[in-house]
């Protein structure tokens, strides 16, 4: 049966772009803790055409998802033809070889960034504190779900209107001019409100409503919506509310010191925390969007546009190996022909493209740069984060390339959390 995912999309400082500097870092040292048997992992999750948002508690970053997010595993018994393992169900699964991405990561001496974008107007962006700062409403909610998901707290069943932060168990059905639609059922369906999971207004017209309360909640699938059946297009859902639940909503301090092995003294220092955490990623996330607006493309590099589509269709030929599919056939379950998800991918590696040489613009224009030293230290710091065996188990997951522009990355970051604001 073909899927159709009605989930949201969000954007931000980790869109497609940030996959240009950290596509090959996370996922390759993400292999790297498997491989060295720190994370058994017996298989790997699709998630071709889910747009939900990617980011963790740890980062609360969010992320402009890319129709393939896949992890995988490489194991050092691996060939060209991929490792076979025992999945959790007891069935065979493939563990997916990783390709040399050398093949297709333009080098960092190819880039003349003046060439493909006009970065003059960077330097005069004017952005107000009121503009970075993140509404109280929104931490509440985020602090209320990191309770569950980080400290273990249980979901407590409410029988009174549905609040931001709540999780509701849902059924709900969509329909396009009275048709229904491939995936938009759903029954006993956990929704955390304010989550941004699903598409704009899905989550807020839930807001308000009781338990046991059936309704049509009418709803526009974004213009930029992965499945151009449903872009643009107005849908109503009937929808169910089978069950309201929430975290305790102020626990008392020493049980929070306890969950939190003594990491948090109080629950105000928990809240303070993710407080702090949400400024600091909306702030990122807020400027570096002002930067890109304000980055102007003179040139397309269709070098970068493929380094993207390659790394994307590497992915995606890996779940396939990983689940004895071919890419035809999980295309087609989530309604893609190779040809329309190819150009889906360029039109995403546009925006790529676009963003690593915007990041690669601020650095050169800043005289940021590297010496050998440097970049040998910033080598060894990997190995200990990624508790690696030697720099060159690094190495063979990245290339110089990749790893320099890591470090460009960060430096990056560092220009962006030294960005001053107007008063």
């Amino acid at each position: 049966m073909k899927k159709t995912m009605i989930k949201g999309r969000k954007c931000g400082l980790a869109k497609v772009a940030r996959a240009a500097g950290i596509l090959t870092l996370t996922l390759a040292l993400g292999a790297c803790a498997s491989k060295r048997g720190d994370d058994e992992t017996q298989g790997t999750t699709i998630a071709v055409g889910d747009t939900t948002q990617a980011g963790s508690e740890e980062t609360a970053t969010s992320t402009k998802a890319n129709p393939v997010l896949t992890t995988l595993a490489r194991t050092e018994a691996g060939t060209e033809a991929g490792t076979v393992t025992e999945t959790e169900a007891g069935t065979e699964a493939v563990q997916p070889t990783w390709p040399d991405s050398s093949e297709y990561v333009v080098k960092l001496v190819d880039f003349k960034v003046a060439d493909y974008v006009d970065m003059s107007k960077v330097k005069d962006l004017k952005i107000k504190k009121e503009d970075i700062e993140v509404d109280k409403e929104d931490i509440e909610s985020a602090v209320l779900s990191a309770l569950v998901s980080r400290l273990g707290f249980e979901l407590e069943e409410k029988n009174r209107p549905v609040q931001n932060g709540d999780t509701v168990n849902i059924d709900f059905e969509g329909s396009v001019d009275g048709v229904k639609f491939d995936g938009g059922t759903a029954q006993g369906s956990d929704l955390v409100i304010g989550s941004g999971q699903f598409i704009p207004g899905f989550e807020e017209g839930i807001i308000g409503k009781e338990l046991h309360d059936i309704f049509d909640l009418p709803v526009t699938f974004p213009e930029d919506y992965f499945n151009s059946d449903l872009a643009g297009k107005k849908a109503v859902f009937k929808i169910t509310v089978n069950k309201i639940s929430a975290p305790p909503e102020k626990p008392e301090d020493a049980v929070i010191k306890e969950k939190s092995n003594g990491q948090y003294e109080t629950y105000q220092a928990f809240y303070d925390s993710i407080a702090d955490q949400m400024n600091l990623e909306n702030r990122r996330n807020v400027i570096f969007d002002k930067i890109m607006d304000a980055v102007e493309m003179k040139a397309e590099h269709e070098a970068l546009i493929n380094e993207y589509v390659q790394a994307q269709l590497i992915r995606l030929d890996q779940t396939c190996q990983a689940y004895g599919m071919d890419r035809k056939t999980l295309l087609e379950a989530y309604d893609y022909t190779e040809e329309s998800y190819v150009a889906l991918l360029k039109e995403e590696g546009k925006e790529y493209a676009k963003q690593k040489l915007a990041i690669l613009g601020v650095c050169q224009d800043n005289g940021i740069e590297f010496k050998d030293d440097e970049i040998e230290d910033y080598k060894k710091k990997l190995v200990e984060e990624h508790n690696l065996d030697s720099v060159e188990t690094l190495m063979s997951y990245m290339t110089p390339d990749e790893l320099q522009f890591q470090m460009f990355y960060d430096k990056f970051i560092e220009y962006i959390d030294n960005y001053k604001t107007a008063d």
